[in-house]
């Protein structure tokens, strides 16, 4: 086990972002070329055009809340997809902007 902080990169290539909220450190790996987001969210079809629906798995709702409107905002910003556990399959998609807010846009 290696400990890091946020804005480090904790292997080559793979930086770790703060997305504290979910759960006390909770963390998002970038690399150049994904954003991996794991549990930022749990029910997409409701959270990504909803990001401030919480669950009850999330500690710090209000800062869950934040760190899904950030990520959702970096991932739209960036064009880069965004790998996570509770995306629709395959997993793995983009998160675009929508007059309402934003979108979930399935395949890399």
């Amino acid at each position: 086990m290696r400990t890091f902080r946020f804005g480090e990169e904790v292997l080559p290539g793979i930086k770790a972002l703060d997305a504290s909220g979910h759960t006390p450190g909770y963390t998002v790996f970038e690399t150049d070329s994904l954003l991996i987001v794991g549990d930022l969210l749990h029910v997409a079809a409701l959270q990504i055009p909803r990001p401030e629906v919480c669950t009850i798995y999330d500690m710090n709702p209000s800062g869950a809340v934040w760190a899904r409107r950030r990520f959702y905002e970096f991932a739209a910003s960036s064009s880069k997809p965004v790998a996570g556990m509770h995306l629709p399959y395959p997993g793995i998609g983009r998160i675009g902007r929508s007059a309402a807010g934003y979108v979930y846009l399935l395949g890399k």
